[in-house]
């Protein structure tokens, strides 16, 4: 057999992933830990089982092909019983301590980091649990969108420290809309059994790192996470000492792989332009400091063994000093290898090499089988060794003689096509500009600051002077690296947006791939089958621009927007309509953006690419601040409003509609809009379109949604005078589904309202531990009086009500036991 140390690896790495993947699907279920373990095991054995009969019945197999089928299947089993031993299950401390809950805790700190918005730091327990501690301001303590208080000043807490801790305890949110983030499984993932926020004042440090002071620190502590953390410092402190803040970010985060110091608008900026991957240290990073390492040693007259011994060195300490990610990891350990095997005079395997350091990883932490960035680093480095050859041949065979040019096209390519499938599964976009931008961008990060940065980290002990040398020609770089990204940010309106896959599309695409590299790259030139595979290829990345097909059904999803409403219906015949875009109380001054940070993902995540119609039901901050973005990013055909509002809130919205040519409807009681067959939206109130009401919340409009002789009624956030004005009108309905007014304020959805509709299904939109107690208990007792279901998008997420032939399902994203 060619290559068995890899075959052997890569046959634990399958069985550890397949481990990993269905632990991870068990992980929040109610199912008991045996039950898990037993299913994963016979499933596993199953397949191990299958395979091997399939194999034995089908094929002549000599006894060294018997042996090494059994070898395989012991080794697979390997990896996968090592899963089931090592990898750490959820924490039990969320059921035991209550959300909001105030704690104290003691132990020792294993990491810490900062962002422009907070202070992180990851504390061990004595009870074993890792915590994550944000710390925030007491004199500026409001409420975001998640109910987060706003950032802090920093405390110096080092990595290896013994603190005390008092703050709230907050339970981790599973996802709670489509296109949302899984916060739960992200803690999952790094081994977080939870969240404390709190503000440095309630940081005691009981005791500094000391090595000789065991057990509240360890030689090993000390050596990989204190001095790195000091090292990074004091780096850190050197070059913002001698670059602008803007310049210092970019060099910081190419050098030293620290992104949290970047700005959410240079973030996003540098996503959309398709450059994210340079700013994470990986083998490029690594690969050219240890090109322009050699280079200068060479100039030097050092023999090579001495420099390659010197990176050998180095390089661990380098990874140490970046974090430790697995892209930077990957990089390391297959140079590494190589290196040693120059020194050894033995020819290494790249192949070989790759798995080495997917094994070395997953078998310290399995968990990282799932992370994102390991999969990216991995299938797009083996995307480069079997895509990048074929690529430049075919390029040289068209007369494109720039080499450079050439393998930087090749280069580019290959990692395309492999990222491509893990960007759109996990973040759904894609950026088109990334092949042009990369060519400003890569000269000067691989010329001039990756270089040029690493002789900095190396000289900056000896004699200040030299560094600030070497910062001039970093601050210039820099300078110019932002002037080009900025200049191209009219390029980020080529990024696309694609809905949310199945798995089963990802491992589709990227088998396909692969098969297709492997054949091309061992000059398997089967025309027929390549043909077939790149066709097959191709519609595996064209199903991606499907439309959304229509249902069928009426669907009314309650959007979990925290504080406020966002409704979205889609109609049978695959209309798409928005009421209200929800958003953060203005007087918590916030930058959180619903419409950002919710609404477009929700849109995008579902393949909803335009809007037939948009209301505003009134201009509260809660229920307009998200459809500014809205009617900023997606098409939009109708805007529809009622009350006249005199705030800039509502004049700033009419206003951009109008820049984007979207017709504006104004309605106001008696009203009716025919959206199609059988759907009917009745205008209840207000009854008046301009005057001198002062509560908007009174003015709110509400609306009656006909279909198939069920009836929809839609509040906003009106009171129980506005309910009195309408319920003349509801006098012979029968409501099928209420949207509760006001978020289930005890001023709406009185005993006369509820009453004269009796809904048998009620919803409410409204926000986890909200400050104003929405939704108030005499509300529940209210609709339950009148045995109405009740939904809360704080209890339950998103929730779609599916309506077909006068029956009704109902979908939560959050089951109640989950929560």
């Amino acid at each position: 057999m060619r290559r068995p140390l890899f075959w052997s690896l890569l046959i634990f790495i399958t069985g550890l992933f397949l481990s990993v993947a269905i632990l991870d699907a068990y992980a929040f279920s109610n199912t008991s830990l045996i039950i898990k373990k037993i299913t994963q095991l016979v499933f596993i054995l199953l397949i191990v089982i299958l395979s091997s009969i399939v194999a034995v019945n089908h094929f002549k197999l000599s006894k060294q092909t018997f042996i090494s089928i059994l070898l395989s299947v012991f080794i697979f089993l390997l990896g996968s019983f090592y899963g089931l031993v090592t990898v750490k299950q959820t924490s039990s401390i969320g059921s035991v301590l209550k959300d909001r809950q105030d704690i104290t805790m003691e132990g020792i700190v294993d990491t810490t980091w900062h962002t422009p918005t907070q202070q992180n730091i990851i504390i061990e327990t004595l009870e074993k649990h890792r915590i994550r501690v944000i710390l925030y301001k007491n004199d500026e303590a409001t409420e975001s969108m998640s109910g987060d208080p706003k950032p802090s000043t920093s405390v110096s807490i080092y990595p290896g420290d013994y603190v005390q801790v008092s703050g709230e305890f907050r339970k981790v949110e599973p996802k709670r809309n489509p296109g949302g983030f899984d916060e739960r499984r992200y803690y999952w993932l790094h081994d977080w059994d939870g969240k404390v926020v709190s503000d440095s004042s309630n940081v005691k440090i009981i005791q500094r790192i000391d090595v000789s002071s065991s057990p509240t620190s360890s030689l090993s502590t000390y050596l990989f996470s204190y001095l790195p953390f000091k090292m990074r410092e004091f780096y850190q402190g050197a070059l913002r000492s001698h670059l602008g803040e803007k310049e210092f970010m970019i060099v910081n985060a190419l050098i030293l792989g620290e992104r949290t110091s970047m700005d959410f608008d240079t973030k996003e900026l540098i996503r959309k332009l398709g450059l994210a991957h340079l700013f994470a240290i990986s083998g490029l990073h690594v690969g050219i400091i240890v090109l322009a390492f050699i280079a200068v040693m060479d100039r030097l007259r050092m023999v090579r063994e001495r420099s390659y011994l010197i990176l050998i060195i180095l390089l661990p300490i380098y990874a140490l000093l970046t974090g430790g990610t697995s892209s930077v990891v990957r990089a390391v350990i297959m140079i590494e290898v190589a290196l040693l095997g120059s020194l050894l005079s033995r020819k290494s395997d790249v192949y070989t090499n790759i798995v080495i350091a997917a094994f070395l990883l997953s078998f310290y932490n399995p968990k990282v089988l799932l992370q994102v960035g390991f999969q990216l680093t991995f299938i797009i480095t083996l995307g480069i060794l079997l895509f990048e050859p074929i690529i430049d041949y075919l390029l040289l065979k068209w007369n494109f003689t720039w080499k450079w040019l050439r393998k930087l096209l090749s280069v580019t390519i290959s990692a395309q096509v492999f990222s491509f499938p893990l960007l759109v599964y996990y973040f759904q976009e894609f950026s088109w500009t990334v092949l042009l931008s990369q060519y400003f961008i890569l000269p000067i990060t691989s010329v001039v600051i990756l270089p040029i940065g690493f002789l900095f980290l190396l000289i900056s002990w000896i004699h200040p002077m030299i560094p600030a040398l070497l910062a001039i020609i970093l601050q210039w770089a820099s300078s110019a690296m932002l002037w080009i990204t900025e200049f191209m940010s009219f390029a980020t309106k080529y990024v696309s947006y694609f809905p949310e896959r199945h798995w089963l599309w990802l491992v589709g695409y990227l088998l396909l791939a692969l098969f297709l590299a492997y054949l091309m790259y061992q000059r398997r030139y089967l025309n027929k089958l390549i043909i077939s595979l790149v066709c097959a290829l191709l519609l595996f990345a064209g199903s991606l621009w499907i439309p959304k097909l229509p249902t069928g059904s009426l669907q009314m999803t309650l959007i979990d927007v925290g504080q406020g409403d966002a409704i979205h219906i889609e109609t049978p015949k695959g209309r798409h309509i928005l009421i209200d875009g929800g958003g953060v109380p203005s007087y918590n001054n916030n930058v959180y953006d619903v419409g950002e940070r919710i609404l477009l993902p929700y849109f995008r995540a579902n393949g909803i690419r335009k809007l037939d119609m948009v209301f505003l039901s009134h201009a509260d901050w809660d229920h307009i601040q998200g459809l500014y973005q809205i009617l900023k990013e997606i098409p939009v055909q109708s805007f529809v409003y009622s009350f006249e509002d005199p705030r800039e809130s509502f004049l700033q919205l009419k206003s951009i509609a109008e820049q984007k040519n979207i017709q504006i409807f104004q309605v106001s009681q008696g009203n009716q809009i025919v959206i199609e067959d059988q759907i009917v939206l009745d205008i209840l109130y207000p009854d008046i379109i301009v005057g001198s009401q002062t509560d908007p919340n009174h003015l709110s409009m509400v609306m009656r949604l006909m279909y198939n002789e069920m009836d929809i009624l839609l509040t906003g956030d009106i009171d129980e005078l506005a309910e009195d004005k309408i319920r003349p009108f509801l006098q012979n309905s029968e409501i099928e589904l209420l949207k509760a007014a006001h978020h289930g304020s005890q001023t709406s959805s009185s005993k006369a309202f509820l009453d004269t509709i009796q809904p048998k299904v009620s919803a409410i939109s409204v926000g986890a531990n909200n400050r104003f107690g929405h939704p108030n208990q005499s509300v529940i007792d209210r609709l339950e009086e009148v045995g109405s279901a009740i939904y809360r998008t704080d209890l339950h997420g998103a929730i779609t009500f599916k309506l077909n032939k006068q029956r009704m399902a109902v979908e939560t994203m959050i089951q109640l036991q989950e929560h």
